[in-house]
């Protein structure tokens, strides 16, 4: 079965470790200002790309 179609789109955002890809729903809360998130490896901010 392909799955491909339902995949939901990534953004990149940026970490001092490198990049890192978002959902939609994590980009849209960035977005409007509800939420930040942080690296699990380095605990900085990740900003867009």
């Amino acid at each position: 079965m392909d799955v491909g179609k339902v995949a939901g789109r990534q953004f990149p955002y940026q970490c001092l470790c490198g990049p890192v890809s978002l959902t939609i729903r994590r980009h849209n809360k960035i977005k409007r200002g509800l939420q930040q998130y942080s690296c699990r490896r380095c605990q900085t901010v990740l900003t867009a790309i």
